[in-house]
């Protein structure tokens, strides 16, 4: 039994429409010749008994159109061949109408009650055949806890079912989007939906996907007209790609977990013919849902078992470093009990000392000053600060790490740079941990430069330096706790990577805004820090204050 329009999409294609057609002349006509072949034995009597098969038939596996033309040739021929065998137009009997009537009521009805059993049954095995794709999904997308290759596989499940082709879009962490996943029943269309990545953002929203990752709402295209294609493409070569597509119809759904839209799944229909609607857009949408929810479990995954290994590598790290000059000192300590030290390497003993707890002091300070920041107990001292003299101080402090270095420190201040509001000392630990951290990444015989100026409603400062560059992936993580880029240069430079983190949140709980740039390993790097400028003193206590002088 078969409901018009019974196919994967609710549309039949062309060629089985021909055949169900086919298939109702060719039963509407096998009954009228039966009913012939009986003439000799039934007479005029029962013109429609063999009828009732070839509609039925015809309803059956055709549906309601192909039921309509066997009663409609079945009626004709009974009448013709039966009925009025001298084929002339003379008016017939009331026996003879009524029989005409109630063959044509009758058969109607079956076809109804048909029909209905019909699209009633189809509705059932859409859904059947829903709820099976959705649990292969689910069983795809609780296997493996790599999203990536777990969307290429839901691209992949969805053609044929539900498209003719499927890709799957991603967000990154900078923004961009990238085609994570391509899925085409026709092979050769795959490097055209894949030359979509090379495009340029789309700022207009022309592009559905594009307005599916703003407002994470779906976008059903039941008909893509060729407006739509000039309307949607970037230039004369995207527009021929479009084109090429041979769109049909269309589906955009969001990837989205806990309100946040990572993400796009676009399905399309193209040789097929298939017409999504409503029942498809439904589909698509738990689809995209579940999806969502998978990524977002994984990237969660993915964070924690990143967040174990950064605590492993950071107490590896911490026990280095406070290791590293407790065994100076402790060396120290013992050629001193022995008492042979002159007097020189006795000093020099005490300078090792010294600069071992300093370093040990502040690698503790460092720590505390996080703890502080995330737990809401770091309190500034606000005052309006000469930033000027707040960096000369912290250059005066790393001068002696640069010289040790050969590292050219130079120093531009423009006219006009005011006072900041803030805590001094804060600042300068600002300042000092931007100044090491260049000294510390950059080559013997190279530069750091220090620039300050006016800007806007702040001072801005600049620390650009000629070191060893910041890779394009870990750019975004620059200013992470604990991180430090590759393994190597933590081993080689030392140090917790606290201070970048300890120079955002200091920035931050001062009203500005800090920034990292760089063109790649070996380029160098750019620490950029705006803070707003002091407000102007109160006239009243300026006053106060000298009438106490």
């Amino acid at each position: 039994m078969r409901a018009a329009g019974d196919s994967p999409s609710g549309i039949a294609s062309s060629g089985d429409t021909l055949v169900r057609y086919g298939i109702a002349v060719g039963a509407a006509l096998a009954g009228l010749a039966l009913r012939w072949a009986l003439f000799t034995v039934w007479g005029r009597e029962l013109p429609y008994l063999t009828a009732y098969g070839a509609v039925l038939g015809s309803v059956w596996y055709g549906g309601i159109g192909p039921g309509l033309t066997a009663i409609g040739l079945s009626a004709l021929g009974s009448v013709a061949f039966f009925l009025w065998p001298d084929r002339t137009l003379a008016t017939p009997d009331l026996s003879q109408t009524v029989g005409l009537v109630a063959f044509v009521a009758m058969n109607l009805a079956v076809c109804l009650v048909v029909e209905g059993l019909g699209r009633a049954r189809s509705r059932a095995e859409a859904s059947a055949a829903h709820q099976e794709f959705l649990v292969r999904v689910s069983t795809h997308l609780g296997s493996s806890l790599d999203y990536e290759e777990t969307l290429r596989t839901i691209a992949e499940l969805a053609v044929p079912f539900l498209a003719d082709w499927c890709s799957v879009d991603i967000v990154e962490a900078n923004g961009a989007v990238r085609r994570l996943a391509v899925a085409c029943a026709d092979a050769t269309k795959r490097p055209i939906l894949r030359r979509a990545e090379v495009y340029p953002p789309d700022p207009e929203e022309r592009h559905p996907r594009t307005q599916v990752l703003r407002t994470g709402q779906p976008v059903l295209i039941p008909e893509v007209t060729d407006e739509m294609l000039v309307r949607m493409a970037r230039d004369a070569e995207h527009l021929a790609d479009l084109r090429t597509l041979a769109y049909r119809s269309a589906i955009v759904v969001p990837l989205a977990a806990r309100g946040d839209v990572f993400g796009v799944v676009t399905l399309g229909t193209a040789e097929s013919r298939r017409t999504y609607g409503a029942a498809d857009l439904a589909l698509a949408e738990e689809l995209g849902r579940r999806a969502g929810i998978a990524v977002d479990n994984a990237r969660l995954y993915q964070h924690a078992q990143e967040a174990n290994q950064l605590k492993d590598e950071f107490i590896a790290t911490v026990s280095h470093e406070l290791r590293t000059p407790l065994q100076s000192m402790l060396g120290w300590v013992k050629v001193l009990r022995q008492g042979k030290l002159t007097p020189e390497r006795a000093a020099r003993a005490f300078a090792v000392m010294e600069r071992a707890g300093h370093a040990q002091a502040r690698l503790i300070e460092d720590m505390l000053d996080v703890s502080r920041i995330a737990t809401g107990r770091l309190r500034l001292e606000r005052t309006r600060v000469d930033l000027v003299a707040v960096v000369r101080g912290a250059l005066d402090a790393v001068r002696p790490a640069a010289d040790a270095k050969h590292i050219h420190l130079g120093v531009e201040v423009a006219p006009g740079v005011g006072p900041v509001g803030g805590d001094a000392l804060r600042l300068q630990q600002v300042a000092w941990n931007l100044l090491i951290n260049a000294v510390k990444f950059t080559p013997a015989g190279g530069r750091v430069d220090v620039r300050l100026a006016r800007e806007g409603g702040g001072v801005r400062l600049v620390v650009r330096d000629t070191g060893e560059g910041i890779d394009p992936g870990f750019l975004p993580h620059v200013f992470e706790p604990f991180r430090q880029g590759e393994a190597t240069s933590r081993r080689r430079h030392g140090g917790l990577g606290l201070g970048l983190a300890i120079v955002q949140r200091l920035v931050e709980l001062h009203g500005g805004a800090v920034t990292a740039r760089s063109d790649g390993v070996g380029r160098g790097s750019e620490f950029v820090v705006f803070l707003p400028a002091a407000a102007p003193p109160d006239p009243t206590t300026t006053t106060a204050a000298r009438g106490a002088m």
